[in-house]
């Protein structure tokens, strides 16, 4: 019978640079539809020309960007460790979203947990 195994870690990192309005966003999804990730980690950090303006960071489960998705968030972002249950499918990606940042400022997150396949 067919069940979820855990098949090993999963650390997946990504960067963007705010726009021109000091807002971004970072989207990270499975791997397939036969994969699940047990996130218990999520790893923000800012550097930029004006490192003393951070942005602020919220993390949403979804494309969706709305307060009924959040998953926590952070007033700075320079660097943040989010700790947490978190559980993304291939229906449930997770967007880090950056808001009220200095445009240019080039910010990274960086996800660990475990990964899981339907076998």
């Amino acid at each position: 019978m067919a069940d979820w195994q855990e098949v090993g870690p999963v650390r997946r990192g990504q960067r963007t640079t705010l726009d021109g309005s000091g807002n971004g966003s970072i989207v990270f999804s499975v791997f397939s539809a036969n994969s699940k990730f047990e996130l218990d980690t999520v790893v923000v950090k800012a550097a930029g020309a004006l490192p003393a303006i951070f942005p602020q960071v919220t993390l949403y489960k979804g494309l969706n960007m709305q307060d009924a998705m959040s998953h926590g968030a952070s007033w700075l972002g320079g660097q943040v460790t989010f700790r947490g249950h978190i559980e993304m499918n291939n229906a449930d990606d997770l967007t880090v979203g950056f808001a009220k940042g200095v445009a240019g400022t080039v910010v990274t997150a960086i996800i660990e947990g475990k990964n899981f396949l339907w076998r």
